[in-house]
């Protein structure tokens, strides 16, 4: 749950793992972006609910569009974001353990 909407700060109360969409909707809120490179928030050990994502300004997939009909103003092509390699995981060994 999110609380009451403060100046300048965001807090999340509790870990929303149990509400439907919540973590994701968490995920979004306290993702970091400066323009070039931007990181979805997520929990600190996996979870099947969760969608981490790393996104880089400028990866992205293009397709042509196609309608039934031409008309003025109709794109030609789209581009979709593509979610790149997530570069936050770390993994602790100890005498070659996990």
């Amino acid at each position: 749950m999110i609380g009451p909407p403060e100046p300048w700060a965001v807090r999340e109360r509790g870990a929303p793992v149990e509400e439907d969409g919540a973590l994701r909707q968490g995920e979004s809120i306290f993702a970091l972006a400066n323009g070039h490179i931007g990181l979805r928030a997520n929990l600190e050990e996996p979870h099947p609910g969760g969608m981490p994502g790393t996104f880089l300004n400028s990866l992205f997939e293009e397709r042509d569009l196609h309608y039934p009909e031409e008309a003025y103003g109709f794109p030609q092509r789209t581009q979709t974001i593509v979610n790149g390699p997530n570069g936050k995981r770390i993994a602790l060994f100890v005498d070659g353990e996990h």
